[in-house]
């Protein structure tokens, strides 16, 4: 089975709340549409730097992670952000890869 990629919207999940507080508008909130690589067996969703730039996602923790090759190396971790796939919803936070 080869690679799958899928069109993935990400929002940042403050700017959802601001709406529902009528604190902003609704064309304020930040999101993005990308093309991102599907990975079944990742255990968090990996955003770039640009990504995180255009989302303005807050930094919550640095986090070690171990890597695809077995090496271990720290991330930064932000969020929180809602992750849009066709009719499904979900809350996470973001390691950013850099």
């Amino acid at each position: 089975m080869g690679l799958v990629y899928a069109d993935i919207t990400l929002i940042n999940s403050d700017d959802l709340a601001l709406v529902k507080r009528n604190l902003i508008g609704q064309d304020d909130v930040k999101k993005i549409t990308v093309n991102m690589l599907v990975d079944t067996g990742a255990y968090m969703l990996g955003i770039t730097e640009t990504v995180q730039e255009q989302l303005n996602l807050p930094f919550i923790e640095k986090r070690k992670l171990v890597l695809g090759d077995g090496s271990i190396k720290e991330f930064d971790v932000v969020g929180p952000v809602t992750v849009k796939f066709k009719n499904r919803t979900a809350g996470c936070n973001a390691v950013v890869l850099s």
